[in-house]
């Protein structure tokens, strides 16, 4: 959010009198003091939608699954705080966009320095021992740029307990890349954030920009796979076809060396009767 182009003067008590006509000095810290909280309440303010305040600026709060705000930084660093390196930089671009219309871009100059790192504001809650999909984008401008993006868990004081990566790498692809995991949560953890470093110090040979976007979080994903697919289902304990009915196999190309996170897949025959029963996620092992 720009700066407000007017300053908020405090109007003393004594300035206020009925019997002294109103003067420059007050009708222009009153128009002043108007056009300031407009400009900070309203002038990035979208209407019929949710909204923060953090003392200084107000900003829109995102609604729905993901559990990390401002995650495609359409809305630059609201939410996020993001501290450079030595030699290091960041900003908003919208020439490397992944998801929306801007990504967060990290340039390092010195590889032993680094940098910077972004961690998202907000102590998410969560349960000790429950799983996490954390999903990302990534991509550097050159090769050998280090970048590291992960979990932090805090306690229920909120003090750090442990870290989980998401990914990390001296080796950044120049090309776009998808970072998906499920992380466990330390059985102390009651919250938890979101750190990306561009350009980790001391790691990597390289130095330029990493981008990063699309950062999403899902609470409570399925956590334990009912089967690994390896060819033709059987019929088996728990899994029970019509009578007289046989499996029909199935082609690899339909879930090959995935892992079925949710849901259940079967197909049977009876002659010229092919019956297929469908109905899950998968997840890339």
């Amino acid at each position: 959010m720009p700066a407000p182009t007017k300053s908020f003067t405090a109007i003393p008590d004594t300035a206020i009198d009925p019997d002294s006509p109103l003067d420059t000095a007050l009708m222009t810290a009153i128009r002043d003091n108007g056009e300031h909280l407009k400009e900070v309440l309203y002038g990035t303010f979208t209407p019929n939608a949710p909204h923060t305040h953090n003392g200084v600026d107000s900003a829109l709060v995102e609604i729905g699954p993901n559990a990390i705000r401002n995650g495609s930084f359409e809305s630059d660093g609201d939410g996020w705080t993001i501290a450079a390196y030595t030699g290091g930089s960041f900003s908003f671009n919208t020439a490397n966009d992944m998801d929306g219309a801007k990504a967060l871009a990290i340039t390092s100059t010195v590889a032993a320095n680094g940098g910077a790192v972004a961690t998202s504001n907000e102590y998410r809650s969560c349960i000790g021992g429950e799983k996490i999909a954390i999903k990302l984008a990534y991509k550097a401008s050159g090769a050998n740029i280090s970048s590291r993006a992960r979990v932090i868990w805090y306690d229920d004081a909120q003090a750090q307990i442990s870290t989980s990566d998401i990914y990390t790498t001296t080796n950044t692809p120049t090309t776009q890349t998808v970072a998906t995991t499920v992380l466990t949560a330390p059985s102390t953890a009651r919250f938890y954030r979101v750190e990306l470093t561009g350009g980790i110090p001391g790691s990597g040979s390289g130095t330029g920009t990493v981008y990063f976007d699309g950062v999403k979080g899902e609470y409570s994903p399925p956590g334990n796979a009912i089967c690994t697919y390896t060819g033709s289902l059987v019929e088996s304990a728990g899994l029970n076809f019509p009578s007289g009915n046989t499996t029909s196999g199935g082609s690899t190309n339909d879930l090959g060396s995935n892992r079925v996170v949710t849901g259940l897949r079967f197909a049977w025959n009876n002659g010229d009767l092919n019956a297929y029963v469908r109905g899950y996620n998968i997840l890339n092992t």
